[in-house]
C-alpha cells in the first residue's frame, strides 16, 4: 500500500473559505477513489491562509479493471429513443448491448470496460480537472486566464508512493516541494510523503493544522497569569476565524487606553473584532471587558512584538477616537429627530422607506399586546439609529446604538431594551428578546418584512433568498414558540397580507417544520398531522407543543407498539376498500355490536368507548396521549387472538 500527499499553494485564501475548501478537496478525492471501489485507510485535509493540503494513507499502487454499466431505454421503447442512445454512445446497432430485467421490464445496458492502470496515472489524469472544477464562492482569473481559483495559484506539490505525480495545469507543473513561511522561511521545502508534511512545514514556520493554531492561541491566553479569570469574547468561532488569518500564530497582548473604556462595550468589541480582528477579553465574574486584548501576529520579531503591539494600539486608538466623535455628534439630536431622516432612506424600491416601515411596525405591534406606551415608542423609534453617524460607520451596531440613544433621551429601560433587541434572534444560536415589549416589536418587525415582500412577489426560491426571509420567518417562529405566545397568526396574516396570506402561512409552516425537526427532532409528517387535526388558528406555540408531545409518545414503547397496530389495521382496511364487493360508506358506520363474538373483540370495543370518554375529559395533549397508550393491551390481544381477514 502507498500514500499520497497533495498541496495547492496560492495567495491569501479568505478565512471563511478555508475549511469548506478543505472539506471539498477531501470529498472530491474520496469520490474519485470510490469510483474505483477503493477506500483509503486514512484521509485528512488541512487549510492555511495560503495552502490546501490532503494526506491520504493506504492506497493501492495499481487499480483493477473496472466495468461500468450504463442503463439505456427499454427494449420495447420507441425506435427513436433506442437510436438516440446508440448515437450518444457511438454505437451502430444494439448488438453490442446487454439486456437486463430486474422485475420492471427488460432494458438495454451498455458495459464500459476500463482497463486497469497505475494509481499514479489515474491521479495524473484526475487532478488537473478536479482543480479546474473546484467550486469557490468567489474566484478570479489571472495571467492568461486559463484557470479560475480563489486567488492566483503558485505551486502544486503532489507525490504518490514517494514519487512526483506528473501533471501540469495553467503553466504550473506538479513537484515534490513547497514554500515555507513567506516571511520567516521563504525557502523551498521538500516533501514526498504524508508523514513529512506537518513536521517539515513546522520546521519552516508553518502550522498547517488549524486546530493546532487555535490551541496555540488558546493556550497562550491560559498561561497569562493576570488573565486567568478572563474569557475570550466570541469563543471558538472567533478563535477559528483568527487562526485562519495566520500560518504561524504569535499571540501578543495589547492594552486599550483608559479614556476609551467608557465607550459602550459593544463598540469596543465591534471595533476590535469586526474591523481589526483582535481578540477582546471579558472578566468572567463581572462580565466587563478588560483593557487587555490579543493581537495574533503572523511573524516572530527580535523585539518580541513590541513594535507590532505599539502599531496596533495606535490604529485602535484612532478607531476609538472616531467612535467617540460619532457618538458625541449623534447625542446632539434625539431618536425622534433622527426618525425624520428615515423618510429619505429607502427600505426597498417597491415597498417604500424605512420611515414607512416603522409606521407599519408600530401598527402591528399595537395589535400584539403589551404595554401600549412602551410598545408604541419602541416601534416608532426602533430604526432611528440607522440615521446616526455611528451606525453609518458601524452597521453591525444597528439596534445596539439605538438602545443607548433611547436611554440618553430619557425613554426608560423597557423602551431602550426593545429598541436594542428588536433584531433578535439573528442566528439559530441567538436568544429571543427578554422583555414582553421587546419580543412584540421584534415579532412585528419580522412579520412586516415577510408580509411586504410577499405582497410585492419577492419570495425566496429553492436556491436564492437575497432578503433573508427564511431567517425572518425562523425568528418570528422562535419568538412565538419560545414565548408560548397565543398570537392568532392566521387572523393577523389575512388582515395584513390579504391575497398572499395563504401562501405566506404555508411558507411559515414549512419553516416551523424545519425548526421542529432541527431543534426537537420532530418529523415533518407529525407536524403536518397535528396541523390537520388541530383547530388551527396559527397558534404556533400550541402546534409546537402538541407536535413534540406526539413525537415523544410515538418514540415511547407504548406509542411504537400502538402505531404498529394502527398501521396493521389501516393496511387491512385500505386493502379491503379496493375490493369491488365492498361498500366504502360502510367504513363510516359505528360497529355492529351483535357481530362481536370473541372476548377480545368485545374488550377492544369497550376500551375504545372508555378511552374516548376519558380523552374528552382530559386537558392537555400529553394527558390525552397517556389515555391513548392504555389501548395497547386490548389492541395487542385483539390481533393475537382474533383472525382478521
Amino acid at each position: 500500500m502507498s500514500d499520497l500527499v497533495l498541496e495547492l499553494y496560492s495567495e491569501e485564501i479568505p478565512a471563511s473559505m478555508q475549511q469548506p475548501a478543505a472539506a471539498q478537496l477531501q470529498k472530491r478525492v474520496e469520490d474519485f477513489l470510490r469510483g474505483f471501489d477503493v477506500e483509503a485507510e486514512s484521509v485528512k485535509a488541512y487549510a492555511t491562509p495560503q495552502r490546501l493540503a490532503l494526506l491520504v494513507y493506504g492506497l493501492p499502487t495499481h487499480l483493477p479493471m473496472r466495468v461500468e454499466e450504463k442503463k439505456g431505454p427499454r427494449i420495447d421503447a420507441p425506435q427513436q429513443a433506442i437510436d438516440g442512445f446508440l448515437r450518444a454512445n457511438g454505437l451502430a446497432s444494439v448488438e453490442g448491448l446487454q439486456t437486463q430485467d430486474k422485475g420492471k421490464g427488460a432494458f438495454y445496458v451498455l458495459e464500459i470496460k476500463q482497463e486497469g492502470q497505475s494509481m499514479a496515472d489515474a491521479l495524473a489524469a484526475f487532478l488537473p480537472q478536479m482543480i479546474r472544477d473546484f467550486d469557490w464562492r468567489k474566484s478570479m482569473r489571472w495571467g492568461e486566464g486559463s484557470l479560475r481559483w480563489v486567488r492566483p495559484l503558485h505551486n502544486i506539490l503532489c507525490c504518490f508512493d514517494g514519487k512526483i505525480v506528473p501533471f501540469e495545469i495553467a503553466g504550473i507543473t506538479a513537484g515534490d516541494s513547497t514554500t515555507g513561511h513567506r516571511f520567516m522561511h521563504n525557502k523551498r521545502v521538500k516533501i514526498t510523503t504524508p508523514d513529512d508534511y506537518l513536521p517539515n512545514l513546522r520546521d519552516a514556520k508553518v502550522i498547517a493544522d488549524q486546530q493546532e493554531r487555535v490551541k496555540i492561541i488558546r493556550d497562550f491566553a491560559g498561561t497569562m497569569a493576570h488573565l486567568q479569570d478572563m474569557e475570550i469574547v466570541g469563543g471558538e468561532i472567533l478563535l477559528n476565524e483568527v487562526a485562519g488569518l495566520v500560518e504561524y500564530p504569535v499571540p501578543l497582548v495589547g492594552s486599550i487606553d483608559e479614556e476609551f473604556m467608557d465607550l459602550p462595550p459593544e463598540v469596543l468589541i465591534s471595533v476590535m473584532r469586526t474591523h481589526q480582528k483582535y481578540l477582546s477579553m471579558r472578566d468572567e465574574s463581572t462580565g466587563k471587558l478588560t483593557q487587555e486584548f490579543f493581537i495574533v501576529s503572523n511573524i516572530e520579531t527580535k523585539d518580541n512584538g513590541k513594535a507590532i503591539i505599539a502599531g496596533n494600539e495606535r490604529v485602535l486608538r484612532a478607531r476609538f477616537k472616531d467612535a467617540q466623535f460619532f457618538i458625541e455628534q449623534d447625542l446632539k439630536t434625539t431618536l425622534e429627530q433622527k426618525r425624520e431622516k428615515l423618510k429619505d432612506v429607502v427600505f426597498h424600491a417597491k415597498i417604500g422607506t424605512v420611515y414607512e416601515k416603522t409606521e407599519r411596525i408600530e401598527k402591528l405591534s399595537m395589535e400584539l399586546g403589551g404595554d401600549a406606551d412602551i410598545v408604541c415608542k419602541a416601534a416608532r423609534l426602533c430604526k432611528s439609529d440607522i440615521a446616526s453617524q455611528m451606525v453609518f460607520e458601524f452597521p453591525e451596531l444597528q439596534g445596539t446604538m439605538g438602545g443607548y440613544y433611547a436611554l440618553n433621551d430619557g425613554l426608560g429601560d423597557e423602551v431602550s431594551d426593545a429598541i436594542r433587541d428588536h433584531y433578535m434572534p439573528v442566528g439559530e444560536n441567538d436568544d429571543i428578546p427578554d422583555g414582553t415589549e421587546a419580543r412584540i416589536v421584534a415579532l412585528a418587525d419580522k412579520l412586516d418584512t415577510l408580509i411586504e415582500f410577499w405582497r410585492i412577489g419577492e419570495k425566496p426560491t429553492s436556491s436564492k433568498d437575497p432578503y433573508a426571509l427564511r431567517r425572518a420567518a425562523l425568528g418570528a417562529i422562535r419568538i412565538l414558540v419560545e414565548d408560548k405566545s397565543k398570537v392568532p397568526l392566521v387572523e393577523l396574516l389575512y388582515k395584513h397580507a390579504g391575497a398572499e396570506a395563504a401562501d405566506l402561512l404555508k411558507f411559515i409552516i414549512g419553516r416551523l417544520q424545519v425548526y421542529l425537526r432541527t431543534k426537537e427532532s420532530v418529523p415533518h409528517d407529525v407536524v403536518k398531522a397535528v396541523i390537520e387535526i388541530e383547530q388551527y388558528d396559527g397558534n404556533l406555540a400550541h402546534i409546537s407543543a402538541v407536535a413534540i408531545a406526539v413525537k415523544q409518545f410515538i418514540d415511547s414503547e407504548d406509542g411504537h407498539n400502538l402505531l404498529a397496530a394502527y398501521r396493521r389495521a389501516y393496511g387491512i382496511c385500505k386493502a379491503e376498500k379496493k375490493l369491488p364487493t365492498v361498500n366504502v360508506d360502510d367504513f363510516t358506520l359505528p360497529p355492529q355490536i351483535g357481530l362481536l363474538n370473541e372476548p377480545e373483540e368485545k374488550a377492544l370495543n369497550e376500551a375504545l368507548i372508555e378511552c374516548e370518554k376519558l380523552i374528552r375529559k382530559k386537558k392537555g395533549v400529553s394527558a390525552q396521549l397517556k389515555e391513548l397508550a392504555a389501548l395497547r393491551a386490548p389492541v395487542d390481544a385483539f390481533f393475537e387472538k382474533v383472525l382478521v381477514n
